[in-house]
């Protein structure tokens, strides 16, 4: 009896044991199971923080590969642009060089031209004198041939209007510039030829000309030579009929505007115009002449009696 129940009692305590190990034991795979899955769990998390970092790095990269592929594209169309722009710079040059040589080239034949052109003309002007001169012999001759007192002052007239005007294609000739004639010149020289005449007479007049830095073109100091030439000479046979050596005559040509126009004047201290004037100036071929010529400026003939002698003046454009 004692032995069963001492043999209950090991097997009770067996059993105590055997479920206090399965408990030890089911605790243990417990803490085991527990410390797998934290440690799986601590695994995972680290995974994923690796996961997120990686990508994020990757994304980052990506970013930088983007904004480094942009940079490469914007350096390769800077650089396209400038090649271009380069390309353009040497074909501009080259051109220009062209343009350049086509302009020398149309230069030169343009200053041949104008020389050409400039000879031409003062050939043209030489042969105008040499024929006007001709014309003047011409006259000569006629006036050698002339018995009438009349007509050898006409043929002398008109021989002295005709050397005034081949004086005009002689200066042309002469000059440098064949557009315009230095008028300060050319009244000296006409003054000149006219008193070289009528200095056989006697006559000693004084002559003074202010006329410096106009320039006229042919189409109005033709008329002024023809003015002055019927002046100067009604100066020396009307206006001083007797040896005057205090005879004097005053000419002035002057510009007043940018464009070309001036004023003239011309004045003698000689005898001064007829008290009957007005009634014979339309007879007078002298003042007819004149006044066309004055016209022909675009102007009119002013006539102002003085004291002394007589004046003529006009505005011309």
């Amino acid at each position: 009896m004692i032995k069963w129940q001492t043999f209950l009692l090991r097997l009770s305590i067996i059993k105590k044991n055997i479920r206090l190990s399965d408990s030890i034991a089911s605790n243990e795979r417990l803490i085991t199971g527990q410390q797998l899955e934290a440690l799986v769990q601590s695994d995972l998390e680290n995974s994923k923080a690796m996961y997120r970092e990686s990508k994020e790095s990757l994304e980052l990269k990506s970013r930088e590969l983007d904004a480094l592929d942009n940079e490469i594209s914007y350096v390769y169309i800077s650089l396209v642009f400038t090649l271009l722009g380069f390309a353009g710079l040497v074909y501009a040059y080259l051109r220009s060089i062209k343009v350049q040589r086509i302009i020398v080239q149309q230069k030169h034949i343009i200053e041949a031209s104008l020389v050409e052109k400039d000879s031409l003309l003062k050939e043209i002007h030489h042969r105008v004198k040499n024929n006007l001169q001709m014309v003047s012999s011409l006259l000569s001759l006629q006036t050698k041939n002339t018995k009438s007192k009349a007509a050898i002052e006409a043929l002398e007239e008109g021989k002295s209007r005709v050397k005034a005007m081949a004086l005009i294609h002689q200066k042309l000739y002469q000059n440098d510039d064949l557009s315009v004639i230095e008028m300060q010149g050319y009244i000296e020289s006409l003054v000149n030829s006219i008193q070289s005449v009528y200095k056989k007479g006697g006559h000693k007049i004084n002559i003074n000309i202010d006329a410096e830095a106009v320039e006229l073109d042919i189409d109005r100091a033709i008329p002024f030579g023809l003015i002055l030439n019927e002046l100067v000479s009604n100066s020396f046979k009307y206006g001083f009929p007797e040896d005057d050596g205090n005879g004097k005559i005053y000419i002035h040509l002057r510009k007043t505007t940018e464009e070309g126009g001036g004023y003239f004047e011309y004045s003698d201290n000689g005898v001064g115009m007829p008290s009957d004037m007005e009634e014979r100036a339309g007879e007078s071929m002298g003042i007819r002449l004149m006044n066309r010529l004055v016209n022909q400026l675009q102007s009119t003939l002013n006539i102002d009696k003085v004291e002394e002698g007589v004046k003529f003046w006009f505005n011309f454009k």
